[in-house]
């Protein structure tokens, strides 16, 4: 069976060369799934394509925008996978499952990056802080420090996040994020994109275990499980995660530069 894929995003007609006679590129999205860029105006073109009639969407790295124009994405009548560079399902399961339900006893997110990947950045380091702690976190407290900001989060049980997040001088520069859990299993996720590092380690007693490399990309990652979405008519939840993260982004930008809240905003729910 072949499912039709609508998109003029060129990352994602790229990634159908890679999923052989599963996918094809099609003139309409009725019935298709709808791949995205997620520049400003993604939740228009979602909107868009689900008057169109399309089976699933996805988006790739999509930015945040007000929140009246995703409250609307949440009723939407197909399932919407978003495209998250530093947070990939696939690593997630893969650390979580190798804690063999050991939780953790605090956790520390940090990440830096130019400004045009600072709110994104932040956004899926707390999107880590949340799969291993296993549930919504609060903000306690931000402040600053050079170059950034400092948290402290609680996830459930009054878990404590801390968060440091540091805007490199360069507005390009891109992204590196690092996530370490402490406690009787330690584990340590460090992601780089552009030098192809997306490392997860485990140390327990036992010793020190390596997730195994990913060697799809995440672009085709993020269309499969949209074409499996499709196909399936299962709901998914990255646009609910993915407001709970960009919410608490955009919360801790703005307590120490108010003008964020001006330029972007997010739902808190």
């Amino acid at each position: 069976m072949t499912t039709g894929v609508h998109s003029s995003h060129a990352p994602y007609r790229q990634a159908l060369g890679g999923l052989g006679r599963s996918a094809g590129l099609v003139a309409g999205a009725r019935g298709a799934v709808t791949a995205l860029a997620g520049g400003a105006g993604w939740p228009g073109l979602l909107e868009a394509a689900a008057r169109a009639g399309a089976a699933s969407a996805v988006v790739d790295n999509p930015v945040a925008v007000p929140g009246p124009a995703l409250a609307a994405l949440l009723s939407l009548p197909f399932p919407v996978v978003l495209e998250r560079r530093y947070l990939r399902p696939d690593l997630c399961d893969a650390a979580v499952r190798a804690r063999a339900g050991v939780p953790p006893r605090a956790i520390v997110v940090e990440c830096a990056g130019g400004e045009a990947e600072t709110a994104g950045l932040l956004g899926d380091g707390i999107g880590w802080a949340r799969v291993f702690a296993g549930g919504e976190l609060v903000v306690r407290s931000v402040g600053r420090q050079a170059g950034g900001l400092v948290a402290l989060l609680d996830g459930p049980g009054m878990l404590p996040v801390t968060v440091l997040s540091t805007r490199l001088q360069a507005p390009g520069a891109a992204g590196l994020l690092r996530v370490g859990l402490l406690g009787e299993t330690r584990s340590d996720v460090t992601i780089d994109p552009v030098a192809g590092v997306a490392d997860v380690d485990t140390a327990t007693a036992a010793g020190t275990f390596r997730a195994a490399p990913r060697y799809e990309s995440s672009t085709r990652l993020a269309l499969r499980r949209a074409l499996g979405a499709a196909v399936s008519g299962e709901p998914v939840a990255d646009l609910r995660e993915w407001m709970h993260d960009s919410a608490l982004a955009a919360a801790l930008l703005d307590a120490v530069s108010p003008p964020y809240r001006q330029a972007v905003s997010a739902v808190v729910i």
